[in-house]
């Protein structure tokens, strides 16, 4: 079976997209998403309920953190985590930046997304 993936775009954040690999989603389910953010684009900062992997496909980009890892280059091969909470974000070089986010469920049951933008609590 062939399926293909439903893009969809994060309101307010221009260049980035997600495709969500197919499985129930709703809160706390462990998911996988594809995100491409377009060359020079930005992930703001943000935290999430859950844990995240983040698995570098390809392109580059740099961390941003509240932590050590803020400035950091990342290219393919590289696995980013992130804790539950930890403000974190992507920017994308040059040829733009793919990455296989692996997290504990960040759909919401009425379709929103566990997405906080800067300090939002």
């Amino acid at each position: 079976m062939i399926t293909k993936l439903e893009q969809i775009e994060l309101t307010g954040i221009a260049g980035v997209l997600l495709r969500h690999l197919p499985i129930p989603q709703n809160g706390g389910v462990k998911e996988s998403t594809v995100v491409t953010v377009e060359p020079g684009k930005t992930i703001p900062l943000h935290k999430h309920e859950v844990d995240a992997h983040m698995f570098i496909i390809s392109g580059s980009g740099k961390v941003l953190s509240e932590n050590e890892d803020h400035g950091k280059e990342v290219s393919p091969g590289h696995c980013v985590f992130f804790e539950r909470l930890l403000m974190h974000g992507f920017v994308a070089g040059p040829d733009g930046l793919v990455f296989l986010s692996q997290n504990g469920g960040i759909h919401k049951p009425d379709g929103s997304f566990d997405f906080q933008v800067g300090n939002a609590a």
